[in-house]
């Protein structure tokens, strides 16, 4: 009979990123803060094109008060830029960190119980975190860098060809020869790491000399048989006692029994701390009534 079986590394990987799309769709991107941070990006790229320029004329024997004023001016509207696209990239990244954790949660409160008997809940609620993250940094960080990296190469590109032509072939050799090395130099990282990653867990886990492993049997008479001895050592301290010693604990039990029976006064009750039930507590009435215990340990995980 033939062998079905795969080696190990030859099976072909799904792809991911039509996955990612249909998930950046129902996503709610707050595509406003991020369209400010891509503008201010924008901005900041011009200012980087503009203030060398100054900086040389200023250089060059130019202390007129307009260059002066100028180079200023760029200089702080470069740090005011830095701060206002910070402020702008950290709002749509929490933004969208917001929505995705709440996409994720609704997601999960509706799945079938057989989902999570498949999947454990710590690397679900690592997933959700993790990723959540991820995206948050990619629409918050990445999306407005890209439009003002690509603005600021064709600027370097537009002012080296004003300068001198062997400047502009020397930009245009050196940029594919950049790429390539940053490329290689990702995958060759890319592929170490997960190489050396195999091997620590390899030795931390597999080939751990002092590692064990523990081999459990259900017993069904477990019970009945601890039980038993519970009875037989209460039964051995009664049979230790004598006749006074029996009716002092008749008589506390007794006294016990007449001070729980005993309502409290009113001015009691009154004075007992009572606390509202706030929001965390409503989420997590309602989380627990859906009995899907992957979602309460989840919430549980994150609010405690």
């Amino acid at each position: 009979m033939a062998n079905n079986v795969k080696p190990a590394g030859t099976e072909k990987k799904p792809g991911v990123w039509k996955s990612f799309a249909v998930l950046m769709t129902s996503v709610k991107v707050p595509w406003v803060w991020v369209g400010l941070a891509t503008l201010v990006s924008l901005f900041g790229a011009q200012l980087s094109l503009i203030i060398p320029d100054a900086t040389a004329q200023v250089a060059a024997g130019d202390v007129s008060m307009g260059a002066i004023l100028f180079m200023v001016g760029c200089m702080f509207l470069s740090a005011l830029e830095t701060s206002v696209r910070q402020i702008f990239g950290r709002i749509a990244s929490s933004k969208t960190e917001m929505n995705f954790q709440k996409l994720m949660l609704k997601k999960n409160l509706s799945l079938p119980m057989p989902f999570f008997d498949k999947n454990m809940a710590n690397r679900l609620i690592t997933r959700t975190t993790s990723d959540s993250t991820l995206i948050a940094e990619f629409f918050g960080w990445s999306v407005p860098f890209i439009p003002a990296a690509f603005y600021k190469l064709v600027g370097v590109i537009i002012i080296l060809g004003q300068y001198n032509w062997r400047l502009l072939a020397l930009e245009a050799i050196m940029l594919p020869v950049i790429f390539l090395v940053t490329f290689l130099s990702g995958r060759v990282g890319f592929t170490w790491n997960n190489r050396i990653q195999g091997k620590v867990m390899k030795k931390t886990l597999l080939e751990n000399p002092h590692a064990c492993q523990v081999l459990m049997r259900p017993s069904h008479t477990a019970g009945q048989e601890k039980q038993a001895e519970e009875t037989a050592r209460l039964q051995a301290a009664r049979n230790g006692w004598n006749g006074e010693e029996l009716e002092n604990l008749r008589q506390r039990q007794a006294q016990i029994e007449a001070w729980q029976n005993t309502p409290d006064p009113p001015e009691a009750l009154a004075s007992i701390p009572r606390q509202r039930e706030g929001p965390a507590e409503r989420t997590r009435r309602a989380v627990y009534a859906t009995g899907n215990w992957w979602a309460r340990e989840n919430f549980d995980a994150t609010h405690n």
